[in-house]
């Protein structure tokens, strides 16, 4: 905490703006899409204690431990980006699994309407348990999405040349991903004869039959 020229103060500055977060009840939220920090505070809507704060922190390393880091660089488009270190795209990290310990903690999310593009102010409840691992599932999930099946979504979505984040229409083109790779957890079919896996939700569109290996 003290006694390290260099690295005192960050570790100081960081427990600082934890005691702001638990004295306060607010939180200083990072747009991962623009990389802005908001100036102005976001209220928690609950007293926001200490043992909030160390489930929080629980969670991250959990994230972390499991391999989670390597999957959020690979999605997110964050190739390299430590947790801190990284002044331009490091707060982006940190949001992110900021995001992720609170879905992990809650067993809720912030949906965004696919339609209009705005985010709900109110979460939405899993109905489960959602753990690090499901979360880590649907990274997978999601990077196989991305890897196999990029240029159809942005298509079929209309949302051509938008990437997964860093466009307006961003957190769209990340709910879309999360409700397919959803899809696929709760009903995943056998392999086609393409050997990929069948998604209802493509396997709706007789197009998407050949390409999913289906039918």
């Amino acid at each position: 905490f003290r006694g390290d020229a260099t690295y005192s103060p960050i570790m100081r500055q960081i427990f600082a703006d934890a005691a702001k977060m638990i004295t306060t009840d607010t939180f200083y939220k990072t747009n991962i899409d623009t990389g802005v920090t908001d100036l102005n505070p976001t209220a928690m809507g609950f007293d926001y204690t200490t043992a909030n704060y160390i489930a929080d922190l629980d969670a991250q390393l959990d994230i972390l431990n499991q391999g989670g880091l390597v999957r959020i660089q690979q999605l997110y488009n964050l190739a390299g980006v430590p947790f801190r270190g990284d002044a331009t795209y490091s707060p982006i990290m940190r949001q992110i699994f900021a995001d992720a310990a609170l879905m992990i903690i809650t067993d809720a999310y912030y949906a965004t309407d696919i339609e209009t593009g705005v985010t709900a102010t109110s979460p939405t409840a899993m109905g489960y348990d959602f753990t690090t691992a499901i979360y880590i599932a649907a990274l997978d999930a999601q990077i196989r999405l991305l890897n196999e099946a990029g240029s159809i979504i942005r298509i079929v979505a209309q949302l051509e040349n938008i990437r997964y984040r860093g466009d307006a229409q961003s957190p769209i083109m990340r709910q879309v991903y999360a409700d397919l790779a959803a899809r696929r957890r709760r009903r995943r079919r056998p392999r086609g004869a393409s050997g990929r896996w069948c998604w209802p939700w493509w396997c709706q569109r007789c197009w998407a039959r050949a390409w999913a290996g289906c039918c």
